[in-house]
Order: structure tokens, then C-alpha cells, then sequence
């Protein structure tokens, strides 16, 4: 497969042909960019080679090597007959092979895969788990262990979260995660690209997806149906099939999970302040339908609209707004309310010393 710009895509690691040297199948879609590549695309190509082919290369040097001693052997040991000569040479390259070994193999630890590159056939060999051997040239150049595992979050470095309208205009925050792993069956397009690349992409696919979805609900709806919004965030990576995008960067997207969705805090302010509002204008309404008692002005009249409001916003401890001309009136209409948690004002008596009320002397009580 080609891109655009006329490149052939990578290869990538097929699960059933993991073993060193084998073709690796290509993917589907895009290209595999080398890391920090500019202008046209560079493809990481994987070699052709297979594990035999190896073997029969590294075979065919040690058995040069072997002739090469035994002739060292005969020739600059002329005191030992030509048949010890040879059995010394043979020694020679017995002890030689077993040092030389380390650079024509590698023991790849459990769940792990290492990645090494021809560097003249410019070519990347993956060795899975176990013993393999390798060209004496070949040099190690990633190992990527399987079990890595990254956490990707909505939560923001101010710690915050990430926040979507809704299709009725509400900001709603949102707190979400997803693991990432490498894909051993596409390893190269893995090692292809810088984690924070990996996890740019990511992030705007769920955040792309968390868009297009409360763009067209309601906030009423997201609030109510959280298990549905959960079981559409699942299905976003959780499929049969490795995804295209999953298959690009190399990655496996795993346990996306739904933890909380609601009001922004700034939404949550209005909100609130909208309801109080709506309480204290409620409340006055209410308190200017009833009569005035306790005195003959006024008697049977309704209470002023302001009256009233200052009432209830003076009772209110939470109220921004500072009464500065309190009526008589509004006192009154508190005690008729039997609200009596004003400081300094008492059920009986005048206000003393302070603010507390004069007491009686027993005398004139009895």
C-alpha cells in the first residue's frame, strides 16, 4: 500500500509469525513514521529474513572459522603432527564460538519484545520472548516491555477536567480514563512514534468522541442515562478487530471507563444562583399576599412588594445584598413569620445592654 506521497507503508508484526525474520504483513490505512521525521513519510522496514536463513549464515561463518583454526593449527604448530594441529585448531574455535555467542544471539526476557536493525540492509528484526539467534551486525535497538501500561485521563494540569456543551448550551465537566499498552502485533509502529505523540492521538479521538456525542443530547439526558453514555464510551476501542487507529500507532486501548459527568463548576454556580434567586423572589411573593396584623395602621393591607423582599433577603444568611433601610414594617412581618433569629431582638422586653433584653424584676412579674 502507498501513501499519498507515493511511499510504501510498514510492515507490521503479524502474532502468528513473531518468530525473528518473519514477513511481516502491512497496515492497512497508514504509513509508519520514523520519530522526528519532517517532509515526506519514512517508512521502518522489516526484514524479509527468516530465523533459518540466519541460523544457515551464522553456520556458514563459524564453519569458515573452524577451517581457518585448524589451518592456524598445522601451520604455525609444525612440532605436532597435522592431526593434533587440527584438534588444537578445533579447540581454538570451540572456546572462540562459545565467547563470540552474546554477539550472534540474545535471550529476550518473558513479556518482552526486543527489536534490532541491520544497519546495512537498514532493515528491523523483532525477537519475542525466548532464544534466537541473530547476524553478528545486528544491534539492539528497542526494548519494549508488554506489560507497560499508561493511565489517560480528562484531568487537566490545573486540575481540572475536560468540559463539553451540551446541545441545549451547558458545560458539562467530565471525568474519564483509558489504558494503553503496546500491541505486540504491531510492535514497529509502536517504536515508530514518541509516547507523547501516542497520547495526543488518543486523548483527541476520545475527546472528539465525548464532543459529537453530548452535541447531540440534552443536559437532562446525559444526567439520566450515564450508563449509556458509558456503554458508547466502551465501545469506542473495545471492538473484534484491532482498529485502524490502534493499528497506526501500535497500541492497544483498553478499559475505557465513565467515571463522573455533570455541570461544570461555573455551571454549577449559575445554577444555583439562578434557584436561589428564583427561591427568594418565590418567598416574597408569598409574604407580600399576607395581611399586615399587630397594629390598626395598616390593618388588613397587603405588604409592600420592597417590604417583603427585605424581609426575606434579611433572613436569608447567605443574601449578597445588605439592607440598609429596614422598615418597622419588616420587623413585624418577622415576628408574624415567628422568626425571631435576629440578634439584638428578643420575644419580649426592649433590647439592653448588648443586645440582650432587659430583664423584669421579680416584683413586678408576680
Amino acid at each position: 500500500m502507498t501513501t499519498p506521497s507515493g511511499t510504501e507503508t510498514a510492515p507490521s508484526a503479524d502474532p502468528g509469525a513473531a518468530v525473528p525474520g518473519a514477513p511481516m504483513k502491512p497496515v492497512s490505512g497508514d504509513p509508519v513514521v520514523s520519530p522526528g521525521t519532517t517532509g515526506e513519510l519514512k517508512p521502518l522496514r522489516a526484514t524479509t529474513m527468516m530465523q533459518w536463513q540466519k541460523v544457515l549464515i551464522i553456520s556458514i561463518i563459524l564453519a569458515a572459522a573452524l577451517g581457518l583454526f585448524r589451518y592456524l593449527g598445522v601451520r604455525f604448530m609444525p612440532f605436532v603432527a597435522d592431526f593434533h594441529g587440527g584438534l588444537l585448531g578445533g579447540m581454538a574455535w570451540l572456546v572462540s564460538a562459545l565467547l563470540a555467542l552474546p554477539y550472534y544471539s540474545l535471550t529476550v526476557p518473558g513479556l518482552t519484545m526486543w527489536v534490532t536493525l541491520d544497519p546495512f540492509a537498514k532493515t528491523y528484526s523483532i525477537y519475542p520472548a525466548g532464544f534466537h539467534f541473530k547476524l553478528f551486525w545486528e544491534t539492539v535497538q528497542h526494548k519494549v516491555d508488554l506489560q507497560k501500561e499508561e493511565k489517560l485521563e480528562s484531568k487537566k494540569p490545573d486540575g481540572g477536567f475536560e468540559t463539553y456543551t451540551t446541545s441545549d448550551g451547558v458545560l458539562m465537566s467530565v471525568q474519564w480514563v483509558v489504558i494503553m499498552r503496546p500491541n505486540p502485533e504491531y510492535i514497529l509502529n509502536y517504536i515508530s512514534w514518541r509516547p507523547e505523540a501516542i497520547r495526543a492521538v488518543i486523548n483527541g479521538e476520545v475527546n472528539l468522541f465525548f464532543s459529537d456525542y453530548f452535541a447531540k443530547k440534552n443536559v437532562n439526558d446525559i444526567i439520566q442515562k450515564k450508563a449509556e453514555l458509558s456503554k458508547e464510551l466502551a465501545k469506542l476501542f473495545e471492538e473484534e478487530e484491532t482498529s485502524k487507529l490502534e493499528m497506526r500507532y501500535g497500541v492497544r486501548v483498553s478499559n475505557p471507563q465513565l467515571y463522573d459527568a455533570d455541570l461544570d463548576p461555573e455551571a454549577q454556580k449559575a445554577m444555583a444562583t439562578k434557584s436561589r434567586t428564583r427561591f427568594i423572589k418565590e418567598a416574597a411573593l408569598d409574604l407580600k399576599k399576607e395581611k399586615r396584623k399587630g397594629g390598626e395602621k395598616g390593618e388588613g393591607k397587603e405588604i409592600d412588594i420592597k417590604e417583603a423582599l427585605d424581609t426575606v433577603l434579611l433572613i436569608n444568611d447567605n443574601a449578597q445584598k445588605q439592607i440598609v433601610d429596614v422598615h418597622v414594617t419588616g420587623l413585624e412581618n418577622l415576628q408574624n413569620l415567628a422568626l425571631t433569629g435576629i440578634p439584638g431582638i428578643g420575644r419580649r422586653g426592649k433590647k439592653g445592654k448588648g443586645g440582650k433584653p432587659e430583664e423584669k424584676p421579680k416584683s413586678e412579674e408576680e
